[in-house]
């Protein structure tokens, strides 16, 4: 009996034909790209413009827009001191116009409402504490608003880091002028922001209390000139 023949075994190849769908995908995508590269290439400008926005350029509705106009540089303190003078007297009524009790309201004893002085660090506006605020208060006192409208006028358009720095004399207790001090600088700095339209990015806020004298604390003259806020320009952002 003769034996039986093994059927033979088939090994199946893989289909030699499988490369070209992936080069159909491939050829498919670098198809695609050349046309969304060509359909842009034939947009116009304004459309390109419309779709990825503009760099670095003002928009195309304010292409006529009259230029930004040149920021304040202070060269020297006597600049500031007229630029904050013109703007006193432009809103500041006459004499006889003025409120009786303003006009009749005395000078600070030893200082001036207002001084602009020239430091290593800037130009400051030196706004007597008298004048804005009554003795141990933090609230604006009406006769306050010309001269802190005036020194945002003289300061809003330079540029610079401005710093408002509250300070007070000797009298009373050492937390309790640290706290008047930041208190009244704080009430300068928020006239400055919100109703005379300053930045407050441009700001910076200090109280010292009574550790920056600038006279004697022992007469009334002196503690006068040491109750007072600061608005100083500062050099280092001129």
């Amino acid at each position: 009996m003769k034996p039986r023949r093994q059927k033979p075994a088939y090994i199946v190849l893989p289909s030699r034909d499988g490369w070209v769908i992936t080069f159909a995908d491939m050829i498919s995508l670098l198809l695609t790209i050349f046309v969304l590269l060509f359909s842009m290439t034939s947009l116009e400008s304004n459309k390109l413009q419309r779709i990825f926005g503009q760099l670095n350029q003002a928009p195309a509705g304010n292409a006529d827009a009259a230029p930004a106009a040149p920021l304040k540089v202070y060269s020297d303190v006597g600049q500031l001191r007229q630029a904050f003078d013109q703007a006193l007297a432009a809103q500041t009524p006459a004499a006889d116009q003025r409120p009786a009790a303003m006009a009749a309201r005395p000078p600070s004893a030893g200082t001036d409402p207002f001084g602009i002085e020239e430091s290593p660090r800037g130009f400051a506006i030196r706004l007597s504490g008298d004048a804005l605020f009554n003795s141990g208060s933090a609230v604006l006192k009406p006769e306050a608003y010309p001269l802190l409208n005036a020194a945002a006028q003289a300061v809003r358009d330079t540029g610079a880091m401005l710093a408002v720095e509250g300070h007070s004399d000797n009298q009373g207790g050492q937390d309790f002028n640290w706290s008047l001090s930041l208190k009244r600088a704080g009430v300068v700095l928020d006239y400055l922001v919100y109703r005379a339209g300053i930045s407050p990015t441009r700001m910076a806020l200090a109280g010292y209390g009574s550790t920056r004298p600038l006279a004697d604390n022992n007469d009334e003259a002196g503690r006068s000139q040491n109750r007072r806020v600061e608005i100083v320009l500062l050099k280092d952002r001129f």
